[in-house]
């Protein structure tokens, strides 16, 4: 789970298409510090929001794999070397939580291709 709350600007470094185990997406390189503190591969670390995994690390960079879902449904596929990006460590079990809970609740359902239609059992 991931506050929100922005850690650290980085930078990123490359963006190319790869083969990715699930198939064909991108590789970004990302320069960063402070996200890399007690990050190993397979860690999770936000990028602009999105949760992404760390596949290789360096000093000071690491690199995670898009999948096309994932670029098709977020900002990550528009990202080019040089630009900046928020990112941001999961929240640890028994460390403080900064910002604020915003409690939510889905009042709507919706059947595969149909509108979404008022849940009647929602309390507003």
């Amino acid at each position: 789970m991931f506050t929100g709350i922005v850690e650290e600007l980085g930078t990123i470094q490359t963006a190319e298409q790869v083969d990715t185990e699930w198939g064909p997406g991108l590789r970004l390189r990302i320069a960063a510090h402070t996200v890399l503190e007690g990050s190993d591969i397979g860690a999770s670390i936000a990028v602009n929001g999105c949760c992404l995994t760390l596949v290789h690390r360096g000093d000071p960079w690491w690199e995670t794999d898009v999948s096309d879902e994932t670029v098709g449904r977020t900002n990550i596929g528009t990202l080019m070397p040089g630009d900046r990006v928020n990112l941001e460590r999961p929240m640890a079990l028994g460390e403080r939580l900064g910002g604020h809970i915003v409690p939510r609740r889905a009042t709507f359902r919706a059947d595969r291709g149909s509108d979404p239609v008022p849940d009647p059992s929602s309390r507003r």
